[in-house]
């Protein structure tokens, strides 16, 4: 099974994290601004979090999803089978990072807002699906979700690095 990934990075690095990334088995490889998308195998997976010197951070890309109101972020996020990539007893941290600003003019939803629309849909992922309520505190986390929200559309995000590479 392959992942969609993405690795952080300094600015200016993007190119060398590229090849990086091309040199561990890495596929379907794109730079954006500080960041560098790819595809790889579970092993090549591995290798990133262990070879990679120029990325900061490996997310796992769960889904995509339209973030231009808060009913669709929670709607699109509880598809997402949160129980089947995490325990429910493991506290969850859930950040959310805004490339714009947010406010009325720019039609962006606040970050804060969005976050607790993710928080929102992975209890219901849980009470859903295994009947429990996740653990609802964020100290000590063990998982960590990341979304990134930019022109209205939600990535959302594991980070499978947890602590700074």
């Amino acid at each position: 099974m392959d992942f969609q990934l993405l690795a952080t990075c300094a600015d200016g690095l993007t190119d060398l994290l590229a090849a990086e990334i091309k040199g561990i088995g890495g596929t379907d490889v794109r730079t954006g601004y500080r960041v560098v998308y790819f595809t790889a195998s579970e092993e090549v997976t591995y290798a990133a979090h262990l070879r990679l010197r120029m990325a900061g951070r490996i997310f796992r890309i769960l889904k995509d999803i339209p973030a231009g109101a808060p009913n669709i972020v929670f709607s699109k996020a509880k598809q997402i089978r949160f129980d089947k990539l995490f325990a429910a007893d493991l506290p969850v941290a859930i950040a959310v990072i805004s490339a714009g600003g947010a406010g009325e003019d720019s039609g962006e939803l606040p970050a804060h807002l969005v976050g607790s629309k993710l928080r929102e849909a992975i209890n219901d992922s849980f009470q859903f699906h295994q009947k429990v309520v996740p653990n609802q505190s964020s100290r000590d986390a063990k998982v960590s979700v990341r979304g990134f929200l930019h022109h209205r559309r939600l990535m959302v995000s594991l980070d499978t690095s947890l602590e700074g590479l």
